[in-house]
């Protein structure tokens, strides 16, 4: 058998970390919340997008019409959302309620801590190192057609704003030292 190229290393061992990755956050996600994947899902993009219709969040779930439709009735019977006039009398506005901002709220803290706990130790220089990396890798998962908003679906778009998004475009500063870089 042929020894095995850097490339295919690097993207195996990527793999790998994807898939734990994924595994940790909805564990987490699921945790927090004791809702299900997609739910927890629409309570992150309903908090990031106020007023969005059934058809968008349909779009970046990457879920069915009905299905959309029967999430966002779970969700309401539940106090997460309310629907509202949207801006003509054919869509449906969807808000989150205060209780659903909470748990929205909950689900990004717990994203966040299975995610730093895996890069915890990493040094200040690493995580710059892994900063600049994942600039330069996000942008390429976009080249097969998927959108910056589904991509980003769970991602707590207020770090983003402040930390040069490199999907969405936000443009925010670098702050040279945060409480927790050291």
């Amino acid at each position: 058998m042929a020894k095995p190229r850097m490339r295919q290393v690097v993207a195996n061992r990527l793999g790998a970390l994807a898939t734990a990755l994924d595994e940790r956050v909805e564990t987490a996600m699921t945790e927090a919340s004791g809702l299900g994947q997609s739910d927890n899902t629409a309570l992150v993009i309903l908090g990031a997008a106020p007023g969005i219709t059934v058809r968008a969040l349909e779009r970046q779930l990457g879920l069915s019409q009905s299905a959309t439709v029967r999430l966002v009735d779970r969700l309401q019977a539940a106090g997460h959302v309310v629907r509202r006039d949207g801006r003509d009398k054919r869509e449906l506005a969807l808000f989150l309620t205060s209780f659903g901002e909470e748990c929205r709220d909950r689900l990004l803290a717990a994203r966040i801590a299975a995610l730093e706990n895996v890069t915890g130790d990493l040094a200040k220089h690493e995580r710059r190192l892994l900063l600049a990396l994942l600039g330069r890798l996000l942008p390429e998962l976009t080249n097969d057609g998927a959108t910056p908003e589904h991509l980003c679906r769970l991602c707590d778009r207020h770090t983003c704003r402040r930390r040069n998004c490199p999907l969405l475009g936000f443009e925010g500063q670098f702050e040279e030292k945060d409480d927790d870089d050291e």
